[in-house]
């Protein structure tokens, strides 16, 4: 782990984001303290995969049958 005080942070900043990009934490502090920690952001996982859940979820037939009278005006705000 990197520490480099806010100047040199300012000073080096895009050396300091090849670091993180490569993998590395840098802090930063002020005054020989820890004010914040730069490190590489978690990757987005791969996109949703069609039919992952499948035999997983149990949706009941009842529920995509139409609503009655009740039902609707709830719907509606009457």
């Amino acid at each position: 782990m990197t520490k480099l005080s806010v100047h040199e942070a300012k000073a080096h900043f895009s050396e300091l984001l090849r670091r993180v990009e490569e993998g590395e934490t840098v802090v930063v502090t002020r005054h020989n303290k820890p004010i914040a920690e730069i490190k590489p952001a978690i990757e987005a996982k791969q996109g949703r995969v069609f039919g992952a859940f499948e035999g997983e979820l149990n949706i009941p037939d009842e529920a995509f049958a139409p609503l009655n009278e009740e039902e609707l005006k709830d719907w509606h705000g009457e």
